[in-house]
Protein backbone atom coordinates (compact mmCIF):
# COMPACT_ATOMS: atom_id res chain seq x y z
CA UNK A 1 0.00 0.00 0.00
CA UNK A 2 1.16 3.74 -1.10
CA UNK A 3 1.81 6.08 1.89
CA UNK A 4 -1.43 8.21 0.36
CA UNK A 5 -3.41 5.17 0.31
CA UNK A 6 -2.90 5.00 4.40
CA UNK A 7 -2.86 8.49 4.55
CA UNK A 8 -6.44 8.44 2.71
CA UNK A 9 -7.79 5.36 4.87
CA UNK A 10 -6.40 6.71 8.21
CA UNK A 11 -7.61 10.34 7.75
CA UNK A 12 -4.40 11.37 8.22
CA UNK A 13 -2.06 13.92 6.20
CA UNK A 14 0.16 12.20 4.07
CA UNK A 15 3.31 14.05 6.24
CA UNK A 16 1.60 12.56 9.25
CA UNK A 17 1.88 9.17 7.83
CA UNK A 18 5.28 9.78 6.33
CA UNK A 19 6.90 10.22 9.43
CA UNK A 20 5.34 7.08 10.88
CA UNK A 21 6.62 5.42 7.88
CA UNK A 22 10.20 6.44 8.38
CA UNK A 23 9.94 5.56 12.73
CA UNK A 24 8.56 2.31 11.21
CA UNK A 25 11.11 1.62 8.85
CA UNK A 26 13.74 2.68 11.43
CA UNK A 27 12.65 0.10 13.93
CA UNK A 28 12.45 -2.68 11.18
CA UNK A 29 8.51 -3.39 11.30
CA UNK A 30 8.46 -2.38 7.17
CA UNK A 31 10.26 -1.24 4.49
CA UNK A 32 9.76 0.78 1.53
CA UNK A 33 9.83 -0.76 -1.97
CA UNK A 34 9.28 0.42 -5.73
CA UNK A 35 5.42 -0.35 -6.80
CA UNK A 36 5.96 -2.26 -10.06
CA UNK A 37 2.74 -0.21 -11.20
CA UNK A 38 4.48 3.38 -10.98
CA UNK A 39 8.35 3.65 -10.08
CA UNK A 40 7.65 6.66 -9.21
CA UNK A 41 5.56 5.46 -6.08
CA UNK A 42 6.96 3.14 -3.40
CA UNK A 43 4.53 0.37 -1.69
CA UNK A 44 4.68 0.36 2.41
CA UNK A 45 5.20 -3.31 2.91
CA UNK A 46 5.38 -4.93 6.28
CA UNK A 47 8.81 -6.58 7.28
CA UNK A 48 8.76 -10.48 8.54
CA UNK A 49 9.41 -8.70 11.72
CA UNK A 50 6.18 -6.26 10.89
CA UNK A 51 4.05 -9.28 10.08
CA UNK A 52 4.58 -11.17 13.46
CA UNK A 53 3.70 -8.11 15.21
CA UNK A 54 0.33 -7.79 13.28
CA UNK A 55 -0.61 -11.33 14.31
CA UNK A 56 0.82 -10.86 17.78
CA UNK A 57 -1.97 -7.86 17.73
CA UNK A 58 -4.69 -9.91 15.94
CA UNK A 59 -4.46 -12.44 18.43
CA UNK A 60 -4.73 -10.19 21.57
CA UNK A 61 -7.80 -8.66 19.49
CA UNK A 62 -9.41 -11.86 18.85
CA UNK A 63 -9.03 -12.52 23.13
CA UNK A 64 -10.52 -9.31 23.82
CA UNK A 65 -13.27 -10.06 21.29
CA UNK A 66 -13.80 -13.29 22.74
CA UNK A 67 -13.72 -13.07 26.54
CA UNK A 68 -16.34 -9.45 26.07
CA UNK A 69 -18.62 -12.31 24.07
CA UNK A 70 -18.57 -14.88 26.46
CA UNK A 71 -18.61 -12.18 29.79
CA UNK A 72 -21.87 -10.77 27.68
CA UNK A 73 -23.39 -13.76 26.54
CA UNK A 74 -27.26 -13.72 26.61
CA UNK A 75 -27.44 -10.04 27.60
CA UNK A 76 -27.57 -7.02 25.29
CA UNK A 77 -24.49 -6.71 22.65
CA UNK A 78 -21.85 -4.37 24.88
CA UNK A 79 -20.64 -1.35 22.95
CA UNK A 80 -17.21 -2.80 23.09
CA UNK A 81 -18.45 -5.30 20.92
CA UNK A 82 -20.16 -3.09 18.93
CA UNK A 83 -16.82 -1.00 18.17
CA UNK A 84 -14.78 -4.15 17.82
CA UNK A 85 -17.50 -5.52 14.73
CA UNK A 86 -17.33 -2.13 13.08
CA UNK A 87 -13.33 -1.63 13.26
CA UNK A 88 -12.66 -5.24 11.86
CA UNK A 89 -15.05 -4.71 9.24
CA UNK A 90 -14.12 -1.28 8.20
CA UNK A 91 -10.03 -1.20 8.46
CA UNK A 92 -7.28 -1.41 5.63
CA UNK A 93 -5.52 -4.32 5.84
CA UNK A 94 -1.49 -3.67 5.96
CA UNK A 95 -1.88 -7.23 4.25
CA UNK A 96 -3.90 -5.75 1.45
CA UNK A 97 -6.00 -8.97 1.31
CA UNK A 98 -8.69 -8.82 4.15
CA UNK A 99 -9.63 -5.95 6.82
CA UNK A 100 -9.81 -9.14 9.56
CA UNK A 101 -6.35 -10.74 10.65
CA UNK A 102 -5.78 -14.39 9.69
CA UNK A 103 -6.11 -16.53 12.35
CA UNK A 104 -3.23 -18.35 14.34
CA UNK A 105 -1.52 -20.64 11.64
CA UNK A 106 -2.95 -19.20 8.37
CA UNK A 107 -0.38 -17.95 6.25
CA UNK A 108 0.97 -14.35 6.16
CA UNK A 109 0.60 -11.95 2.91
CA UNK A 110 2.35 -8.98 2.75
CA UNK A 111 -0.02 -7.25 -0.09
CA UNK A 112 0.24 -6.50 -3.53
CA UNK A 113 4.08 -5.77 -4.39
CA UNK A 114 5.28 -6.86 -1.42
CA UNK A 115 6.17 -10.39 -1.95
CA UNK A 116 9.11 -11.64 0.25
CA UNK A 117 12.01 -12.67 -1.48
Amino acid sequence: MRASELARASGRHKQVIGSLVDDLERLGYVERKADPADRRAKLICPTERGLLQMETAAAIMRTIRNVTRRRWAGRNTPPSSRLCAAWSTSNASPRGERANPPARGEAAHAGPGCARS
